[in-house]
């Protein structure tokens, strides 16, 4: 890791500890230590170039209700305007150096999630179905972009931008032989031989100018049940950053943390059951100890 992590966070975070009742193993302190030296790593490359940023989703919630993780969380996640997103492709290749790196369509062609990760490549962080597919499989950053909208049309607007989410994810299913019905079925609806075209196509459509002057913003890009409520929000929530302690660092979280959490979460203060404390993601193969490039998948 670029940062003494055990200076950092000191050497008894690395120890097997139970917090709100849920044991985190030295796997598990482990990966979140590379993820808090990803975030320093972030956090630089964009107070250098002046570019905007805040700690969301579960990072933001356990900043705020843990002062660090979520014990049973398995990644951290950050935010950008749209505009510093873009600026972070165009300036974190040039930045990073060995085991660091970039993930996106033009460094990784294989890869075409909707958003882009920074990656320490002496771990292995992937979702099962991927496994076998060639592109970044390291500790992640994922970093999402925040675009202007419009609460009237959202909804539609992603119908839209999902179109072009599944012709990327379907490519990448195909890449990965991936043989089931729904996948065949997805394949007569989302074949495509461009799937950056595809992507390219998303990104555009997630920021649509026509949105720039509206009150509000949110994450198109996003997969999310429609059932659930929007990821959008008043931009006066993301007006400026504000510190906040998270383990033994310090994070940037956006002004209106409370009601950004509020309407993701309701109660956000209060835990969920001990029986529903557990690895969120339960679909994907961690080791933290092992590059992703000697992996035995």
């Amino acid at each position: 890791m670029k940062h003494d992590m055990k200076a950092i966070l000191g050497e008894d975070f690395f120890k097997e500890e139970v917090r709100s009742g849920y044991l985190m193993t030295t796997t598990t302190k482990m990966m979140m230590a590379m993820q808090i030296d990803l975030y320093l790593i972030f956090a630089e490359i964009c107070e250098r170039h002046n570019l905007r940023y805040f700690l969301c989703f579960g990072g933001l919630l356990g900043a705020i209700r843990h002062n660090g993780f979520i014990p049973w969380d398995d990644d951290l996640d950050v935010i950008m305007p749209r505009e510093d997103y873009n600026k972070f492709i165009e300036i974190a290749p040039s930045e990073l150096e060995e085991p660091y790196s970039l993930q996106t369509p033009y460094t990784y062609p294989n890869c075409l999630y909707s958003i882009i990760t920074l990656r320490n490549n002496m771990g292995t962080f992937t979702p099962k179905i991927f496994k076998n597919l060639d592109y970044n499989k390291g500790i992640p950053l994922d970093i999402f972009p925040l675009d202007f909208c419009d609460p009237q049309t959202y909804i539609e607007d992603r119908k839209k931008i999902y179109e072009q989410i599944m012709r990327c994810s379907t490519y990448m299913k195909k890449m990965c032989h991936i043989d089931t019905d729904k996948q065949r079925n997805d394949l007569l609806i989302y074949d495509t031989d461009n799937p950056l075209e595809a992507w390219e196509k998303l990104q555009e459509l997630a920021s649509n100018p026509n949105y720039k002057n509206s009150e509000y913003c949110g994450i198109p890009v996003i997969i999310e049940s429609m059932s659930k409520s929007p990821y959008f929000f008043k931009v006066k929530n993301f007006e400026y950053a504000i510190p906040h302690k998270f383990e033994n660092i310090e994070v940037m979280i956006p002004c209106g943390y409370d009601e950004i959490l509020t309407s993701r979460y309701g109660d956000y203060m209060s835990l969920p059951p001990e029986g529903e404390r557990g690895l969120i993601n339960k679909s994907l193969i961690i080791d933290p100890f092992t590059p992703y490039k000697d992996f035995k998948f």
